[in-house]
């Protein structure tokens, strides 16, 4: 895991105090908040690198339909391993 991995594992434990369930959730939370953010990020790439060569709006939607580097951000932010 990264460096964001960990300031992420600390976030919760700062904002869920001693209890482990409270640290647990909050962990969740953060980890859908940046899975969103990452996925998000990616689908704005596509569609601007699409638009940007020109493409017309059905291609444009078929690239970013198509972005399976969504999962590659993911493990490259996360450092996850595939």
């Amino acid at each position: 895991m990264n460096n964001r991995f960990w300031e992420l594992v600390e976030q919760a434990d700062d904002e869920g105090g001693d209890d482990p369930d409270i640290r647990d959730e909050k962990f969740g939370e953060l980890m859908i908040a940046e899975f969103s953010d990452v996925v998000k990020q990616t689908a704005i790439l596509v569609a601007q690198t699409a638009y940007n060569d020109g493409e017309d709006a059905v291609s444009v939607q078929k690239r970013v339909d198509g972005a399976l580097r969504v999962l590659e951000v993911l493990r490259k932010r996360l450092g996850v391993e595939s």
